[in-house]
């Protein structure tokens, strides 16, 4: 036992002198004097914890002095929230493209910033899912590409109704969704699903050509032995689909209605 609790000091020691060491280079990379010459980042990917406290300086160099067009930010141990706004200021902002994972975004979409992505993807979001979507899609007027990644709660019901919307491609990556409601995106050209069996319903998607369905039998949720009709995949009304994908595998999946 006691071989045990000296090797856990040791890697703790370890650990602490690693993030020491990352938050140094990390800090002089994005972080260096004022008479460093000026450098463009296209794409950066952040990995740090929530209890960071470099976080906020971190990711609004990267953004508003770097001009970081891609970037990446994944929080682990901990959530973690950042104020976009912060980035308003910022003359050198060039960001397109976003991932945040176990990042909250609160009021982010009022941040002028945000408001000018092409593409977001959002892991990890633990809010209703359909507030989260749709306050997205009426704020960041230019989005074209959004990806939901693990989120949602208790089989939520995902209702899209935003007419205003440009968005082209729309994708759920293992979302706890029990129905989905493409209610109104008028934009909409491709819409993906993956993992447990959903009901789609159809509404006003004129330019929708490209539909892929990916159902697992997964989770807890197998085990009720509920089913997933085919039928269920194509409520509402469907448009005239040039493309369909799908991949229906265990137990959920059936062929009646």
């Amino acid at each position: 036992m006691w071989i045990v609790q000296r090797l856990t000091t040791h890697l703790q020691r370890y650990e602490r002198w690693a993030m020491r060491r990352y938050v140094k280079r990390l800090n002089a990379f994005l972080l260096p004097r004022t008479n460093v010459q000026q450098r463009s980042i296209k794409k950066l990917r952040i990995q740090t914890f929530g209890t960071s406290s470099c976080n906020d300086q971190w990711i609004t160099s990267a953004i508003g002095r770097w001009g970081v067009e891609d970037l990446e930010l994944v929080v682990d141990n901990s959530s973690w929230c950042y104020d976009f706004r912060l980035l308003d200021k910022c003359e050198n902002v060039r960001l397109k493209r976003l991932v945040l994972s176990n990042c909250y975004h609160h009021d982010a979409p009022k941040s002028l910033t945000f408001q000018r992505l092409t593409a977001l993807t959002l892991c990890k979001e633990c809010s209703h899912i359909s507030h989260v979507c749709c306050y997205i899609l009426r704020n960041c007027v230019q989005l074209v590409d959004l990806s939901l990644k693990y989120s949602g709660h208790n089989r939520d019901s995902l209702h899209i109704r935003v007419p205003k919307s440009k968005l082209k491609n729309l994708q759920l990556d293992n979302c706890n969704v029990g129905q989905v409601y493409l209610t109104s995106l008028p934009c909409l050209e491709a819409f993906a699903c993956r993992g447990q069996p959903i009901e789609l319903h159809y509404g006003e998607v004129p330019r929708l050509r490209h539909v892929s369905l990916n159902f697992l039998q997964t989770g807890d949720n197998a085990k009720d032995g509920s089913l997933c009709g085919l039928s269920k995949l194509f409520l509402g009304i469907p448009p005239p689909l040039e493309y369909l994908a799908l991949q229906l595998r265990g137990g959920q999946v059936s062929s009646h209605s």
